[in-house]
């Protein structure tokens, strides 16, 4: 019987699937070891950009791991951050306002010394000069610039901002660019509230001289048309009917308006207010409060520095009926003995005695600092916050009273000076009032000088004269001009040039030789005796 033959296949028939797994294998392990070196150098780089974050963190600072000095989880300073605060609120800052006598100073303060002594229209001489000066003061008062920009600097400062509206007669809309020359008269200066008036379009044109600022802003209906301090919804069949259907906002071109701008915050700030700033209580809120807390604590401490015990005999013994009977009846025969004849009155087992609480020693102290605090956060002296010196001062605080004043001489040429001049340039456009070539508004000195350091400025100023036009540096008549255009001048000069004959006082002055008083000289061998 004949075998069945054995399959020829060689034994190295099944490689090529082996090889083809195992080709899939490296392939994946390459995939693998790419993979992980790729993480690898992505956790390098992170780890590099970790160690820049944390030495660009520490590179300004001190740090001590032995102690744990700048070490965070052991130093306690290290976990104490800056955070924001609450803004506060058009009710909360109505309620400072109206209630805190310290907030209300920090508001009106500055606004009012401002406009106290108001300012004076320098760079005019002679008469044409000096009835510009007259007829702009004039338009000035009529339209009670000096009560609304002071009433415009207090809001704004209260609440981060505000709005003048300028009512200008050019013949245009509102939301049209002001045409100076066409400016036929300026009817009213009125003042609105932030919280009625927004900035709308803002400028995005980097050639335009206005870029960044608003193009126009938003009149709100209550803000306008409201005829009474009534509620807007009980207003507004009254607006219907003065405005028709036709509620919408009122746009006015930013020409046509003096916007008051608050502390400086930074773009996206002013997003998140709408267009405006901070409040000048912001700042000075934590030190107000802590201070009135302050003074709260005082308060209670005085209620308990001084308490009355009376013990009386018998007083467990009472029922709760003869008990409040009994105490009523002792209590009043005590407080009117004390009141009368300042006897109290005692039975033999009763006994009055006086508890004082002497732990007071340091409050007013204590009490200092936090007006110190107050007066520091809202940038102002204590003489003019509160009406004391600081701790260790003299009689006088000259140089809290310097810096006041250039503080003040600040905020007007920050807030007042441009809108201002602009203002007198427009009624000077309506009205046809011919301008001087070099004026310019020089506000007035807060603390007026006395009269003698008057005459000591006076004397000052003319040995300078009297020196440069004995240097050469200065002609007699450009002095007498500068005299003449100056409007503080106590006197007044009289036109024509000034007299050069030197005046020499009497016994100074030496007779001319020959002269009529001078004796005739002896001849010779002329006089007694032979």
């Amino acid at each position: 019987m004949a075998r069945t033959p054995r399959s020829s296949s060689p034994p190295s028939q099944g490689r090529p699937g082996r090889r083809k797994t195992e080709k899939s294998t490296t392939g994946q392990r390459r995939a693998l070891a790419e993979e992980k070196r790729e993480r690898k150098d992505a956790l390098a780089t992170l780890k590099k950009f970790a160690d820049a974050a944390d030495a660009l963190q520490r590179g300004d600072s001190w740090q001590n791991v032995t102690t744990g000095l700048g070490v965070a989880g052991r130093d306690w300073t290290m976990n104490t951050t800056i955070e924001t605060d609450p803004v506060l609120t058009r009710q909360q800052l109505d309620d400072l306002y109206a209630q805190d006598n310290i907030a209300a100073r920090i508001v009106d303060t500055i606004p009012e010394d401002g406009v106290a002594n108001w300012f004076e229209i320098v760079g005019v001489s002679g008469e044409a000069e000096a009835t510009f000066q007259q007829q702009i003061f004039s338009h000035l008062q009529r339209l009670s610039a000096k009560q609304r920009f002071l009433e415009w600097w207090k809001f704004g400062r209260k609440d981060g901002g505000g709005l003048l509206l300028i009512g200008a007669d050019d013949g245009r809309r509102l939301d049209e660019p002001l045409e100076m020359e066409a400016v036929r008269e300026i009817r009213h200066l009125h003042f609105v509230e932030r919280w009625y008036v927004f900035p709308d379009t803002i400028d995005v044109d980097p050639k335009s001289d206005h870029f960044g600022e608003p193009l126009y802003y938003m009149l709100l209906p209550r803000a306008v048309h409201s005829t009474s301090f009534a509620s807007y919804e009980a207003q507004r069949a009254e607006i219907k009917r003065a405005m028709g259907d036709d509620l919408s906002n009122t746009l006015i071109h930013h020409s046509r308006v003096i916007p008051f701008r608050g502390v400086k915050v930074s773009e996206r700030r002013k997003l998140a207010f709408l267009g405006w700033s901070y409040s000048n209580l912001q700042r000075c809120y934590w030190s107000i409060q802590n201070y009135r807390v302050l003074w709260a604590h005082i308060a209670t401490l005085f209620k308990h520095m001084a308490q009355t015990v009376v013990k009386f005999a018998g007083y467990a013994e009472l029922s709760a009926g003869d008990f409040q009977r009994a105490i009523n009846k002792r209590l009043q025969q005590l407080q009117m003995a004390r009141s009368t004849l300042n006897i109290v009155p005692l039975d033999a087992n009763d006994s009055l005695e006086e508890q004082t609480f002497r732990g007071l020693s340091g409050v007013i102290d204590i009490l200092k600092y936090a007006q110190e605090d107050v007066a520091q956060a809202a940038d102002m002296p204590l003489t003019k916050l509160f009406g004391h010196l600081p701790q260790g001062f003299g009689k006088d605080d000259v140089a809290g009273r310097d810096n006041w004043n250039k503080r003040v001489r600040g905020q007007q040429e920050e807030h007042v000076l441009e809108p201002m001049t602009d203002l007198i340039r427009m009624i000077a456009q309506a009205y046809r009032i011919k301008e001087p070539e070099d004026w310019a508004i020089d506000f007035m000195p807060i603390d007026p000088p006395s009269a003698a350091e008057a005459a000591k400025i006076d004397l000052e100023e003319a040995q300078a004269d009297h020196q440069r036009i004995e240097d050469g540096v200065l002609e007699p008549e450009e002095a007498r001009d500068s005299l003449r255009a100056d409007p503080k001048l106590r006197y007044r000069l009289k036109p024509g040039p000034a007299k050069h004959d030197p005046v020499v006082h009497p016994a100074l002055a030496q007779p001319p030789p020959g002269g009529p008083n001078e004796p005739k000289a002896a001849p010779p061998g002329a006089g007694g005796g032979a």
